[in-house]
């Protein structure tokens, strides 16, 4: 099965059938997707902020640095938390698969076979 950039927990979901997923680990995984989502959403306000004092302080001639250091300090936490929020939620939703159901997900998708093989009785 193919990964995309969108997270695990939206992706397992996506391809809920072919994973024989559960009604309650479907139920499972739209929490982690919905609590993820809403944790990168309060991180990239956070991050924009932090982003919009960084050029306020920038436009002034007297800013301190110890100030400015500050609030790159407060953009960088944003990024960090939301990229570990994502961490945990591969992790969660990694832990919600049954040993067969993670295999599967491992499995890349069925390639599309070469209708010209030597031996394919349909185009001899």
């Amino acid at each position: 099965m193919g990964q995309t950039d969108a997270p695990l927990p939206m992706q397992l979901l996506k391809h809920a059938r072919q994973l024989q997923l559960t009604e309650e680990q479907q139920a499972k995984l739209r929490a982690i997707a919905t609590g993820l989502h809403k944790e990168v959403i309060q991180q990239r306000a956070a991050r924009e902020l932090a982003q919009v004092d960084v050029e306020g302080l920038l436009a002034q001639k007297d800013a301190s640095l110890d100030a400015i250091a500050d609030k790159l300090t407060a953009v960088s936490k944003a990024e960090v938390a939301s990229r570990i929020a994502e961490i945990r939620a591969t992790r969660e939703a990694k832990a919600i698969l049954t040993p067969e159901q993670q295999k599967r997900w491992q499995q890349p998708a069925a390639k599309p076979q070469n209708p010209h093989q030597p031996g394919d009785d349909k185009n001899e």
